[in-house]
């Protein structure tokens, strides 16, 4: 399908910067921009959030009842300079940094959420 003004929709308006977004098991989308320069997100296995924010230098963890938590900070950008992406894997997650120019990780408490791939007919 080739993109044109009849078949693109905005989902959602007014957003500042959106730079990063995932659908949440629940189906909403969530996205994040500038304002707090939000830039990766990922669900782990337990319905959770993880937000990476560019700046601060923050790995956030938001629950399905709203309840968010700073998971990992690093006011002086020493090990966690800009993180841009995250993704967890056998119980770590990962973060890219742009600022650092490296990739991290760090000992987390769930796995990633489970793929759901279409069935094909």
């Amino acid at each position: 399908m080739r993109a044109t003004q009849e078949n693109i929709q905005f989902v959602a308006t007014e957003l500042d910067h959106p730079e990063g977004m995932n659908f949440g098991i629940d189906g909403q989308l969530y996205a994040g921009g500038e304002a707090g320069q939000i830039y990766g997100l990922a669900f782990d296995d337990r319905d959770r959030l993880l937000i990476s924010c560019y700046v601060p230098d923050r790995i956030y963890l938001a629950d399905t009842d709203g309840k968010i938590e700073i998971l990992m900070e690093d006011p002086t950008a020493e090990l966690m300079n800009r993180p841009t992406n995250v993704a967890i894997r056998d119980n770590k997650v990962y973060y890219a940094n742009l600022g650092g120019w490296h990739v991290g990780a760090f000992d987390f408490d769930a796995g990633p959420m489970p793929l759901r791939y279409p069935q094909l007919r």
